[in-house]
């Protein structure tokens, strides 16, 4: 049976959610390391291995490189991507509603229109002060519409990867 990339993403979002903890807890645990890009760089690595792997390897016949995850990581001065920082982005990660599912934004209570879609940029959950967090769950997606930032339940949206239009030269 043939993964499908919706598949991949909610891998990552489960991966992230059952590891995070313990990675969290191993950063903190480090003298002279900020626990917080050591969870970027940990993030990203996993990104680059989990999801951009089967995108080279399942969607983009073998040539595909992602926009970073989230902030990226801080490891390479010249890159935010942990392997190969010398690459750049041929794909990006998208998000629409799923079919019958009414998507809205959890920041602003506005619903999005059925064929909106949005780019992805990192998994997140919901605050209590209804903002988001970088924690499990690792139930909804944060994104963006145009330059708006949308947090949207994970429940509502499907992932499809686009490819980038390569600037002139």
């Amino acid at each position: 049976m043939k993964t499908s990339f919706d598949q991949v993403m909610r891998g990552y979002a489960q991966f992230l959610t059952a590891s995070w903890d313990a990675a969290w807890t191993n950063a903190t645990l480090m003298k002279h390391v900020n626990p917080s890009e050591f969870m970027a760089d940990w993030a990203q690595s996993n990104w680059e291995l989990l999801v951009e792997t089967a995108v080279r390897e399942t969607f983009a016949d073998g040539q595909g490189y992602l926009e970073v995850y989230g902030e990226g990581a801080d490891c390479n001065d010249a890159s935010s991507r942990v392997w190969r920082p010398q690459v750049l982005p041929t794909h990006r990660v998208m998000c629409r509603a799923r079919e019958n599912t009414m998507v809205v934004d959890l920041l602003t209570g506005r619903r999005l229109g059925a064929s909106q879609s949005f780019i992805f940029d990192h998994f997140a959950a919901r605050s209590g002060g209804g903002w988001y967090m970088q924690t499990p769950p690792f139930d909804c997606v944060l994104g963006y519409l145009d330059t708006r930032e949308v947090l949207i339940s994970i429940e509502a949206v499907s992932f499809f990867i686009d490819a980038m239009v390569e600037p002139d030269a």
